[in-house]
């Protein structure tokens, strides 16, 4: 079996199993693991002590900790867990396999359906006079009917719809006017061919075309300036207070040498 690309490790299964282990018996035994789920076999015990890289002396000593995790049998040792893992992985491997060998037979019985329904498949000389006989009987039915049929009418084409985005007068941003036709949008008065070209002349002539939309904008004018009033609107009265700069403050005081005034 092919090397598998990862293991299931359970760190909590592992760490509650292996508490009373020491650092070198750790190692061995996740080195032993590791060659288990990697050939997918298990281990003879005459390679038990080089796969855990421990001197054979060494090994008698780790041996007595680590055999309770393995079960030995014809001079082997066989880890439980390790072989359930890998009769699962074994198993969707081969489900997979036979999915995929389903698919190509699929596959190749659809081709051969198309390629014995292809027009381009041969055929007999009868059938190739039938053919022709019967081809030709289409042609003049379709002569008649061409001949008996009457013109008929044309739908008219549509109307392209105006987009006011494209009428930009030539001295105003995109992003004001962009603007600005959403706020007509937005008050229900959308721009037609007709107002963009009556707005283009009237914002001819001004220094500042921007900013006249935008204050159009921010005081929801339908037009580029102010929309017109009645001619009724109340009137304020004026002033009572008036004709102070007409009044002289200085009458009947005397002038200092200093520019000050004294009574």
């Amino acid at each position: 079996m092919a090397a598998l690309p990862y293991m299931q490790l359970y760190v909590a299964d592992y760490l509650a199993d292996t508490m009373h282990l020491n650092t070198e018996e750790h190692g061995a035994y996740l080195l032993l693991i590791f060659n288990y789920w990697q050939t997918g076999k298990p281990i003879p015990t005459s390679r038990l002590a080089r796969i855990a890289r421990l001197s054979n002396e060494r090994w008698t000593d780790v041996e007595r900790s680590l055999s309770e995790f393995f079960n030995e049998r014809d001079n082997e040792w066989f880890h439980e867990r390790i072989e359930r893992d890998l009769e699962a992985v074994r198993a969707t491997q081969e489900q997979r396999i036979a999915a995929g060998k389903a698919s190509a037979e699929a596959r190749k019985h659809s081709a051969k359906v198309r390629s014995k329904a292809s027009p381009n498949a041969r055929s007999t000389p009868v059938e190739i006079s039938l053919n022709e006989n019967s081809t030709n009987k289409e042609e003049k039915r379709r002569e008649e009917n061409i001949q008996d049929q009457k013109p008929v009418a044309t739908a008219p084409k549509k109307s392209h719809k105006f987009d006011p985005l494209k009428a930009k007068p030539a001295n105003v941003s995109e992003k004001a006017w962009a603007d600005w036709c959403q706020h007509r949008k937005e008050i229900h008065k959308p721009l037609t061919a007709k107002s963009c070209e009556q707005q283009a002349k009237a914002l001819e002539g001004h220094a500042t075309p921007d900013q006249v939309l935008v204050s159009s904008i921010s005081n929801g004018w339908t037009g580029i300036f102010p929309d017109k009033v009645t001619s009724n609107v109340h009137q304020l009265p004026s002033s009572r207070h008036a004709g102070f700069s007409d009044r002289d403050y200085t009458a009947g005081l005397i002038q200092r040498e200093d520019g000050s005034y004294a009574f």
